[in-house]
């Protein structure tokens, strides 16, 4: 706080958790090969604005971070074993640059450590403009060539996620089957008003905290993800011709702003890393304003990945964005999978310390399905063929 014109700069630096910069992209050199490196860095636009360097005590060297892009691009010059000449597309300076630190690499003066472990605060490159609130980088998660011994592969890491509008625990079930297990995935709190939903639930994870109302809860727990399927009705096709207010104009609809009230109810560092929202496709359509009359649609359909200006979904995208995440959103058919013709809209949030531009959409939508994948089931496929006095009473006639 002594040097106070920059202090404000300085602290936004330092508030990022350092554990949040193991296993960077690093490369080691030697301390007076450090101008010659950080030079072919900038000049080759490998080195992030925040970054991490310091000397490496045990070894007598220093290690510099490479940004998520350099490394891949790094990698894969040395992989092809391009340390004369660069890609013909980049520019003469910066060609020139990768080049070089190749050829340092080739020659051992440099050593290229893909997942180096560090532990230091991340520091600002004077030489470079000031990043973008929210530029961080993020854990490197492809595995790349090394000049070092390869580190053991580690366990999944656990995580904590918290439900909302929690239903009969879909949510988590999936949580659970995609992480492993519950003992990776654990379910610190529930939030459901239905209560038969809140029965089953209970019935399935017997022992788990859950509350029944979303407007009551003061604080959300501490926790990783975040899920949300908030009530669709307010948003579903049949309710404009109904006459009944629609969108934002329901107080249902509204619910989803409890959603942001709790998340925005903690500091930036202990929200959740992730929040995951799902509702009808209708979101997309149903007018955004909070105070329209609710029954119109959005006032133009922007292209596909975009939400629709004036629509609900754009005006959740943007309290989440403001709120510090990423955001996209993606609508999935069920039909690609079951005999029932099902939209949904999913949006995910990445909170924005642990991407590396919040300006783009981090999250990588896939398909249901690929050229591999079985024919989509029929009714015929789910249908019981044998017949039963139990199941006389559910025929379809």
């Amino acid at each position: 706080l002594g040097i106070a014109p920059r202090a404000h700069s300085l602290l936004r630096m330092v508030t990022v958790d350092t554990r949040a910069t193991t296993a960077l992209p690093c490369v080691v050199a030697q301390p007076h090969d450090s101008k010659v490196v950080l030079r072919a860095l900038r000049r080759a636009g490998w080195h992030p604005p925040r970054h991490a360097r310091l000397p490496l005590e045990a070894r007598g060297k220093m290690a510099y971070q490479l940004s998520d892009v350099g490394a891949l691009e790094f990698a894969a010059l040395l992989e092809a074993g391009a340390v004369s000449s660069a890609d013909a597309s980049d520019a003469a300076v910066a060609g020139a640059a990768k080049s070089c630190l190749a050829r340092m690499v080739a020659s051992g003066q440099l050593t290229w450590a893909p997942q180096l472990a560090l532990h230091a605060p991340l520091v600002h490159d004077p030489y470079r403009a000031v990043a973008p609130s929210g530029e961080f980088i993020r854990y490197l998660r492809r595995t790349l060539p090394t000049s070092e011994p390869q580190q053991q592969k580690r366990r999944r890491p656990a995580f904590s996620h918290a439900e909302l509008f929690a239903g009969i625990g879909g949510f988590r079930v999936a949580l659970e089957s995609a992480s492993g297990g519950a003992d990776v995935a654990t379910g610190v709190m529930a939030c459901e008003k239905d209560p038969h939903a809140r029965a089953i639930y209970q019935a399935n994870w017997p022992g788990a905290p859950i509350c029944e109302s979303v407007e009551e809860l003061e604080t959300l727990p501490r926790c990783d993800v975040l899920t949300a399927g908030f009530p669709c009705q307010p948003f579903t096709e049949q309710v404009g011709s109904g006459g009944r207010p629609r969108g934002f104009r329901d107080p249902r609809g509204r619910l989803v702003w409890h959603v942001l009230r709790l998340v925005n109810g903690r500091e930036m560092s202990e929200r959740p890393k992730a929040v995951i929202l799902e509702n009808v496709r209708g979101i997309l359509d149903s007018d955004g304003s909070r105070g329209g009359d609710g029954g119109g649609h959005g006032d133009g359909q922007s292209e596909e990945g975009d939400a629709p200006r004036g629509s609900c979904i754009e005006a959740v995208l943007a309290e989440l964005s403001a709120s510090g995440y990423a955001v996209s959103f993606h609508s999935f058919d069920s039909r690609e999978l079951l005999p029932q013709q099902r939209t949904r809209v999913y949006v995910v949030a990445l909170r924005a310390d642990i991407v590396d531009d919040a300006r783009a959409a981090p999250f990588a939508w896939q398909t249901l399905r690929d050229d591999s994948s079985p024919p989509p089931m029929t009714l015929r496929d789910v249908l019981e063929q044998t017949p039963s006095a139990r199941l006389e009473a559910y025929r379809i006639s």
